[in-house]
């Protein structure tokens, strides 16, 4: 009489290959999950660049806008849109908001910024009518425990706000 049916070992080989190929695609699955969120958070920070800018082009309030950059040792990292106040700009240190917040976001984790160095605040600013920059600035976001896997946002001093690929 024949058996029928499988025998251990071929179950056993069976559910290796199977855990096999489910470990590789939950890897590859956080994976594009990080990616995917660093090219999001990347989008998030050039939307709000452009707010600014549009904001100052189109003499809002009368004032220059900008964003700054919040570097915090703790990891919760934040982008700061803002109204310029021009006594404040020249009266303070960039250690402080020269100006009135208007939206504040926090990254999400995984991702963090690499510059400004940890610790500092960058403010980038726009002119009132014209659009452009103050100053021409490289912005860094990278994924943590993963400085490898990074995006980077350029504002040249004419206007200009590129992501890198």
């Amino acid at each position: 009489m024949k058996n029928q049916g499988f025998s251990l070992l071929e179950i056993i080989i069976t559910l290796a290959v199977a855990i096999l190929i489910m470990t590789i695609g939950t890897i590859n699955l956080v994976g594009f999950s990080a990616e995917k969120k660093l090219g999001d958070e990347t989008e998030k920070l050039s939307a709000m660049l452009r707010l600014a800018q549009e904001k100052s082009l189109n003499r809002e309030n009368n004032a220059r806008f900008g964003v700054s950059l919040v570097n915090h040792p703790s990891g919760s990292d934040q982008l700061v849109l803002f109204q310029v106040d021009e006594a404040e700009l020249v009266n303070s240190s960039y250690a402080v908001l020269p100006g009135e917040t208007i939206e504040t976001y926090s990254l999400i984790s995984p991702i963090t910024l690499l510059t400004p160095d940890e610790s500092q605040r960058e403010n980038i600013l726009f002119e009132i009518g014209t659009g452009r920059a103050s100053a021409s600035s490289t912005v860094v976001l990278a994924r943590e425990n993963a400085t490898s896997s990074q995006k980077s946002i350029y504002i040249y001093t004419n206007g200009r706000i590129e992501e890198s690929e």
